[in-house]
């Protein structure tokens, strides 16, 4: 067997540059982290300066401050949000930031915590949700939001909570499962980083893909609920919702799609813009959603339907996609890593009972 050192000797020079580039690549990387994590010791917060309070009018800039630093040390694919992802995120949600929302805030970085509660697929269940600053962790910040938020779930005549916590942040999940919470499902977060790259594949023969107009919301909804009826934590549609996110701009016209047979819809895809604040990194598509109903798969509809809607993003100056997928959806997951999606990270969802 040929070693490593060997191998490389035959290595033609262009392949050796690019080994020594990615190498220099990754000891910025580490230098860079090393650096952030001197300057987050060096302004730890002291609990005694802490204030715990509801969440307050007009926050989103304060959030999207507070996710950003969260993130950006530790996300393999962290992209810089806006307050205005966040506005329209919240309007979504129907979260009220008064009654929805717990903070903890300092005089000198503001918003160093937060948590939230919003509803669940299942009426019993509240979802919940906790991010601490860097430099506000391990004195107890996460641990009072954290109880805080469970108290308003229980206030609201719910039993249960839930929530989920990234693989990439195993210390998140320790402090999920020391607090009773445990893993009920595991979804793959998958990227595509080449969206100039792909060719819209075209339908199968006898179908033909279509734009989802308005008009047809009502028939997007009744097919995606059909599709995704049963499923973990799925919580029924209305056309109303496709409305909205047109409205908002988070839906673009030629980014929803039907797969049609005959007149009949049998298959959709549906893209959202995420808006970055950051303007090297621009927009990215969100494959919001995808299906085909159970008669017409493995004919390609799916490959299809996510092409037309990556290409169409692509021409409108995307270059990246992301999506979300049940990872013991082997089939699903073969069929994006055949169109360019890689597979980068795992979602472990988890609930707790608080109720008895």
């Amino acid at each position: 067997m040929l070693t490593g050192t060997r191998f490389s000797m035959w290595l033609p020079l262009e392949a050796k540059l690019m080994i020594h580039v990615r190498i220099r690549q990754k000891v910025v990387a580490v230098i860079r982290q090393s650096v952030r994590l001197w300057l987050e010791d060096a302004q730890m917060v002291n609990y005694s300066e802490v204030t715990f309070g509801p969440g307050y009018p007009d926050m989103f800039e304060d959030i999207a401050a507070l996710y950003n630093a969260t993130s950006r040390p530790d996300n393999p694919d962290h992209v810089d949000l806006d307050g205005g992802y966040f506005r329209r995120s919240y309007e979504r949600l129907k979260i009220d930031l008064r009654q929805d929302v717990a903070t903890a805030t300092t005089p000198r970085l503001g918003l160093v915590g937060m948590a939230l509660v919003t509803a669940s697929a299942r009426p019993d269940i509240g979802y919940v949700s906790v991010m601490v600053h860097p430099a506000a962790r391990r004195i107890g910040i996460g641990s009072r939001l954290l109880s805080t938020i469970e108290d308003m779930v229980v206030q609201r005549g719910l039993s249960w909570a839930e929530g989920n916590v990234p693989s990439y942040r195993p210390e998140a999940l320790r402090f999920a499962t020391k607090r009773g919470y445990s893993v009920e499902w595991t979804w793959l977060k998958m990227m595509h980083h080449r969206l100039d790259s792909v060719r819209a594949l075209g339908a199968p023969q006898k179908y033909t893909i279509i734009d989802i107009p308005d008009e047809r919301a009502e028939e997007w909804a009744a097919l995606q609920n059909a599709i995704f009826e049963g499923q973990f934590r799925y919580r029924p549609v209305t056309g109303e919702y496709l409305v909205e996110m047109r409205k908002r701009g988070d839906l673009r016209n030629g980014l929803a799609v039907f797969a049609m047979k005959g007149d009949q819809p049998v298959g959709y895809c549906l893209g959202l813009v995420m808006h970055s604040a950051d303007p090297s990194i621009g927009e990215r598509l969100l494959i919001h959603g995808i299906g085909v109903v159970p008669e017409h798969r493995g004919r390609g509809l799916g490959r299809s339907l996510c092409t037309t809607v990556m290409h169409r993003a692509a021409r409108m100056g995307m270059r990246e996609a992301e999506l979300v997928v049940d990872s013991t959806n082997t089939a699903a997951i073969r069929m994006y890593e055949t169109i360019g999606f890689e597979q980068r990270y795992k979602r472990h969802w988890l609930s707790k009972k608080l109720v008895e």
